[in-house]
């Protein structure tokens, strides 16, 4: 699938929309444990409450791991993602891998653990949050050809057939940057961030 600067600025647009209500809707609802793109995660530890240091664990493994998991499974390992996300936040993580020092871990060791416990929870809804970004990549595409509005496209039994985990990693990778600068997640992370201990 092509997708030239015009798409790209299109369904950013509309996926910021998007997110801007799942961020909403996700922070309000806190006893929800599914997910949606950089606003929620399951931040149950393996045993015990959750916390702070929990919660953006959480949010670290589903950006610098989860995501390239599900990718590297489909085909289609992620390539600017997570170097885009562990540059942006190294501080966060030296502070978050500091938190677990004094917990007696490191950070690398809590996100090993995650792949058994925490990755099979969230890769399904990874898949399925992967698969809506090139659905509504698909239906601007179409619309654009049509010179109609995405919401009047006929979206086809074949039309979601031609969807694949391959090309939604790489639409994935060169603009999930750009939803997380225009969704402010660096200012929601970073809040989640301001009491761990």
């Amino acid at each position: 699938m092509i997708h030239t600067p015009k798409q790209k600025r299109i369904l950013l647009s509309i996926l910021i929309i998007l997110l801007g209500i799942f961020a909403v809707y996700g922070f309000y609802r806190p006893e929800k444990t599914d997910n949606y793109f950089m606003l929620q995660d399951d931040v149950t530890p393996p045993t015990g409450m959750p916390d702070q240091l929990n919660i953006v664990s959480g949010i670290v493994y589903r950006h610098l791991v989860a995501y390239n998991l599900v990718c590297t499974e489909s085909g289609q390992p992620l390539n600017k993602y997570p170097v885009y996300f562990s540059n942006k936040y190294k501080a966060e993580i030296r502070q978050i891998d500091e938190a677990w020092a004094h917990r007696g871990k490191s950070l690398e060791s809590v996100l090993t653990d995650y792949d058994s416990h925490r990755y099979p929870k969230i890769a399904p809804t990874i898949q399925t949050e992967l698969l809506d970004l090139e659905r509504q990549m698909a239906l601007m595409i179409k619309a654009q050809k049509a010179n109609i509005h995405p919401n009047q496209v006929k979206w086809t039994v074949e039309d979601e057939n031609k969807l694949n985990l391959k090309d939604a990693c790489v639409l994935f990778d060169d603009v999930a940057p750009e939803i997380g600068e225009k969704t402010k997640f660096a200012d929601i992370f970073r809040q989640f961030m301001r009491n761990i201990k």
